[in-house]
């Protein structure tokens, strides 16, 4: 447990890179796209 070396930007990368597609569910919930997904998952994270 520490401080993290990982932003928004590589998670997307991270994400794109898969090849997977982000689902169509999360487009009526807080985080709408990929991005606003990434963010909440490391204010989450860094909480």
């Amino acid at each position: 447990m520490g401080t993290t070396n990982t932003n928004v930007n590589q998670l997307i990368q991270f994400f794109n890179k898969s090849g997977h597609t982000y689902p169509e569910f999360y487009k009526i919930t807080d985080a709408p796209t990929l991005e606003a997904f990434a963010r909440i998952y490391m204010e989450e994270a860094n909480a």
